[in-house]
């Protein structure tokens, strides 16, 4: 998986349209219909599931995302949400993690800050708008069509 994009937080205006993402496979199917529409300047972020981290560690969320990428000519940019928990934002930190999501609410936000300006990582205190593939196949016609619409800016409700 390609992340050489800028990370800071002006960067986040040249991001494509996020997409939430829960397995591997969903993702590599995403990303074949997806890399067509996608310009080389506009890397797409792959935000993990809400406090992911408490579930599977930070890094192997990260080789999720990077297995889910490999081979597809897309620049992805990890995005780790670790809900309010600062020890999963720094295990994410340290695992390499580009992008991490820590809730501002969190007594350890400036601390966690400190640590991911030094890794020169972005630390984001919400995670950026995303369109959620649960459920996402790409042999539906109807979901096909969601997910183009979403990385060409139009406004894509949920499905739940």
């Amino acid at each position: 998986m390609k992340s050489s994009s800028a990370t800071s937080a002006a960067a986040l205006q040249t991001w494509a349209p996020a997409l939430l993402v829960h397995d591997a496979a969903q993702l590599a199917a995403a990303l074949v219909v997806a890399a067509p529409m996608l310009a080389p300047d506009r890397p797409l972020p792959l935000v993990t599931a809400r406090e992911a981290a408490a579930v599977l560690a930070p890094d192997l969320q990260l080789a999720m995302l990077a297995a889910g990428s490999t081979g597809i000519p897309v620049d992805c940019i990890p995005v780790v949400d670790c809900g309010a928990a600062p020890g999963h934002a720094l295990e994410a930190l340290r695992a390499g993690a580009p992008v991490v999501v820590l809730s501002a609410q969190c007594p350890a936000w400036n601390s966690v800050r400190s640590v991911a300006a030094e890794l020169r990582a972005l630390l984001m205190p919400a995670p950026p708008p995303a369109l959620d593939l649960r459920g996402w196949r790409a042999s539906s016609a109807f979901g096909t069509g969601r997910l183009r619409a979403w990385l060409a800016g139009d406004t894509v409700k949920p499905l739940r």
